[in-house]
């Protein structure tokens, strides 16, 4: 099929294969990239948040409790205590109200789904326990603050606390099990890019061999018949025809090797036709000599014989001049 194709054919093929290639990696690529960004966004507003959300709440009553302890033992201002505790309220409340709607999602495993339901169940407990809090603050009533630490406290650990530390390295390990979905994701999208890649760039190679042999092979015959034709040889034979750029040339060659072959057998008639009529010039030009040399040697006759013609004629003008001599002495002697 390629053999059939044009050189433009050719050419459009590698072009369609090289874009079809970066395509095909443009399109592995934008698409790995949007489903890990979607992943690694699921990852932090879902595990990633929801564990800095458990432990900023963990830690926040545990500070509470510290504080609360600093109180009693005269180590900490009631005041400071008191605006601490009431920002840690606001706080908790706050991140409570931003975990609590995503629970489904951050808590889908059974173990999870269960301890969040514990620790949802008994929220209320948190914040009557910090409410005692502060009002034993207010008050400044230390026997309040004791049972708080001492009764409330234990139960607020026990319902509250517990199940918020379970919850933190069961979120912890479902982040990272969501972290190597997400690599292992990633490798599988980059081996099928790489897989693509490859097959682009086989097709791609094998067009290029099947170019370079349907154009190379072609164009060492034609070198090799002009070879020919240049040391005289018009026999040659061109290349088989094809249909393709490649094919107009040989045509055109098999074309001027055709007139320089008719050519070549005009010049020869003519050279032959030249040669006869120079023979015949060399034989009349023989004949036209042999013919002046018997002119020439009959004008040699001719002129020989008028010489003795004309000597002739003088002898008989002497003679009669003696002739006439005698006869004008007879004629005196008559007298």
């Amino acid at each position: 099929m390629a053999l059939k194709l044009s050189m433009k054919g050719r050419l459009l093929s590698l072009a369609g294969l090289a874009l079809l290639g970066m395509a095909t990696l443009a399109a592995v690529a934008t698409v790995s990239s949007r489903i890990n960004q979607a992943a690694l966004e699921k990852l932090y507003t879902q595990d990633i948040q929801s564990v800095v959300r458990l432990q900023r709440i963990e830690n926040s009553l545990l500070e509470v409790r510290f504080r609360a302890a600093g109180v009693l033992l005269e180590q900490l201002p009631v005041p400071g205590s008191l605006n601490h505790l009431r920002e840690i309220r606001k706080s908790v409340a706050a991140l409570w109200s931003e975990l609590e709607p995503k629970a489904g999602q951050a808590f889908g495993e059974a173990e999870a789904a269960e301890t969040f339901a514990q620790l949802s169940k008994n929220w209320g407990q948190v914040d009557a326990t910090l409410a005692k809090l502060e009002l034993g603050y207010t008050t400044k009533n230390n026997a309040a603050l004791t049972a708080v630490l001492e009764e409330d406290w234990a139960t607020l650990h026990k319902l509250a606390v517990k199940p918020l530390q379970a919850l933190i390295p069961i979120t912890q390990r479902t982040a990272a099990a969501s972290y190597q979905q997400v690599v292992a994701q990633s490798q599988r999208l980059l081996v099928v890019g790489l897989v693509a890649g490859l097959l682009c760039m086989g097709g791609l190679t094998l067009v290029v061999v099947l170019t370079l042999r349907a154009l190379l092979q072609p164009l060492r015959s034609v070198a090799q018949a002009m070879n020919r034709i240049a040391d005289g040889d018009l026999s040659a034979t061109m290349p088989a025809e094809r249909t393709d750029e490649l094919g107009q040339v040989l045509i055109a060659l098999t074309h001027m090797q055709d007139r320089l072959r008719s050519l070549v057998t005009d010049v020869s008639r003519t050279a032959d036709n030249i040669t006869i009529a120079s023979s015949e010039i060399a034989t009349g030009n023989l004949d036209l000599s042999h013919r002046t040399e018997l002119a020439a040697s009959h004008l040699q006759q001719t002129a020989g014989s008028l010489e003795q013609l004309t000597a002739t004629v003088a002898q008989s003008a002497d003679a009669a001049a003696q002739a006439n001599q005698l006869a004008t002495s007879a004629s005196s002697v008559a007298q």
